[in-house]
């Protein structure tokens, strides 16, 4: 869990644990699993739902719902100076991937599983592959060279490291190595 810059409560839930998400929670709006959730807690008791959530009123999807498609949202932080959130997603078979969501995104977002692993189709038959149905992630990374679980972190914003000033930076849980990548005007 983690508070947006909005002072919302984001709560990233995966699809259910089990392999290929047999449930299909991934796209099913009405669930909470395999998505993220955005709440505001400071208001009704327990919570209450922010009046510009994606889907509310949408009475095929849960209100509390800020975006769907997630396997296993492993770390996901919000860039300190854009408000931009990055979600590191672990994969299942192949790859693992990360999604950025601009700060000025109204949610709503699908990050596609589990039709899609990745940039990759991975259970075709029982999903649309309209391409314009998902939004595809930034960055996919294969299990190449011993990695297996991506794990997120965050935009750094320090100044010891002034080329790495604007780069997410994440690793993998398997291999243990640590990259980064960055959002250059949009590419």
């Amino acid at each position: 869990m983690q508070f947006g810059p909005d002072g919302y409560l984001y709560i990233g839930l995966g699809d259910d644990g089990s392999a290929a998400d047999p449930e299909g929670s991934g796209q099913d709006f009405t669930s909470m699993l395999g998505a993220m959730l955005r709440i505001y807690i400071d208001g009704a008791s327990p919570y209450e739902i922010p009046d510009s959530n994606p889907f509310i009123g949408n009475a095929d999807a849960l209100d509390e719902i800020w975006v769907t498609g997630l396997r296993n949202p492993w770390k996901y932080s919000f860039d300190s100076e854009t408000g931009d959130l990055w979600i590191a997603d672990v994969g299942q078979n192949k790859f693992e991937e990360i999604n950025m969501q601009p700060a000025a995104s109204k949610g709503g977002e699908n990050y596609g599983w589990n039709c899609l692993e990745g940039n990759n189709v991975f259970i075709p038959l029982s999903c649309s592959l309209d391409s314009t149905d998902y939004t595809y992630p930034v960055h996919t990374c294969n299990h190449g060279g011993g990695a297996c679980s991506i794990t997120g972190g965050y935009v750094y914003r320090g100044f010891m490291h002034t080329n790495l000033q604007g780069h997410y930076i994440y690793a993998d849980f398997c291999n243990g190595k640590i990259w980064s990548i960055y959002n250059d005007a949009g590419t």
